[in-house]
């Protein structure tokens, strides 16, 4: 990504602010590299506006959901008991 700018342009260190940015704090020159910071601010703010006006959507990320299995699942399940039910006999 290249951003233009003039004051990266009269200093000599190319058109492109970022590489002229990095050049200025290698080269111990706070100040400049602070003027050229305003012009990548200016490009990165009407980007982030550019990408907060667009209807564009994205997929929340969602951590893998964690399957746990109940211990009674695990366990052998047993049909329940037939409960006894006493004849009686009507004369």
């Amino acid at each position: 990504m290249i951003i233009p700018s003039e004051i990266a342009k009269s200093s000599r260190y190319g058109e492109d602010a970022l590489e002229a940015f990095y050049t200025a704090v290698d080269n111990g020159q706070a100040r400049l590299a602070m003027s050229i910071l305003v012009d990548i601010i200016e490009v990165f703010a009407e980007k982030i506006e550019a990408l907060e006006n667009s209807n564009v959507t994205t997929e929340e990320v969602k951590p893998p959901v964690k399957q746990e299995v109940a211990q009674d699942a695990e366990e052998e399940v047993k049909p329940a008991p037939k409960a006894k039910v006493k004849e009686t006999v009507s004369e």
